[in-house]
């Protein structure tokens, strides 16, 4: 029965319907999104590592390795590009970068989590192809960025904390609350910081401990991590934690900890 609307979105192989959409919904095909990675692999920016759908192709995915940095020898970052299309009246054509890889289905909404704010989210009207060249633009200044940050990190490796730089470092991140107050919490939240720094990941790589990229990698894994969290059982503290890290409070954290360690840089006369 037709209805003015709405439209199927319907497969040529096998004709299963994928969704059901307005009438002023547009269409992105798959070969457009491979299209898309494709200008970007000939640029030399990203190399495809995977691709696949979820729920009998009303999903579609391909993941892309941006950019692969070693800070110290041993010490390898890893950043992907997801573009993610549905084929549905609800979820729009996403594309953004992740640290997550995408293996499974949970991991795949991981990776969408991360992309939600500082990604790309684009509706499928008619000015929709117009939007994805104003994204690949917005990528293009966004691997410049990265390559800031990997100068910023490499930078803190040639950084040597002093103790009364530790002591500043984490007291102006977990300050002592008011008169009167337990402080109980912020010192243990200080002395954890300081434990990362000498046990947590990736310290004991050769050059890593007594340096800022040190701590940088300590309030990093705090955040993501240890740091206290509300929720009914570990997975949803866990969950609330990476949310954090992304949008809030431990986002916060993570930029205040850039900007000292940057200011210490600038005063030790390291340049980037």
């Amino acid at each position: 029965m037709k209805v003015a609307t709405h439209k199927a979105i319907c497969r040529k192989t096998d004709d299963m319907v994928l969704g059901v959409v307005g009438k002023d919904w547009n269409i992105f095909q798959n070969h457009e999104i491979f299209s898309f990675v494709d200008e970007l692999h000939k640029m030399g920016l990203v190399k495809y590592n995977s691709a696949g759908q979820f729920k009998n192709g009303k999903i579609v995915w391909v993941q892309a390795e941006f950019m692969e940095s070693e800070i110290l020898p041993g010490d390898v970052h890893k950043k992907n590009l997801l573009i993610s299309n549905a084929f549905d009246s609800i979820q729009s054509l996403r594309i953004g970068w992740t640290d997550v890889r995408i293996s499974c289905y949970n991991t795949f909404v991981a990776a969408l989590k991360e992309i939600f704010k500082s990604g790309h989210a684009i509706r499928h009207t008619a000015s929709m192809r117009d939007q994805v060249a104003v994204a690949k633009d917005a990528l293009l200044n966004a691997e410049s960025q990265a390559r800031q940050i990997d100068m910023f990190q490499k930078a803190l490796t040639k950084l040597q904390m002093t103790s009364q730089m530790w002591k500043d470092y984490t007291e102006a991140l977990f300050p002592d609350p008011g008169e009167g107050k337990n402080k109980t919490r912020a010192e243990n939240a200080r002395n954890e910081i300081l434990s990362l720094s000498i046990m947590g990941r990736g310290q004991d790589i050769p050059g890593v401990q007594g340096t800022g990229y040190a701590a940088l990698n300590a309030v990093t894994e705090y955040v993501n991590y240890h740091r206290s969290s509300r929720g009914e059982n570990d997975q949803a503290k866990q969950s609330n934690r990476f949310q954090a890290s992304l949008f809030g409070s431990g986002y916060q954290m993570i930029g205040k900890s850039m900007n000292m360690l940057n200011d210490y840089l600038v005063e030790h006369n390291i340049q980037l």
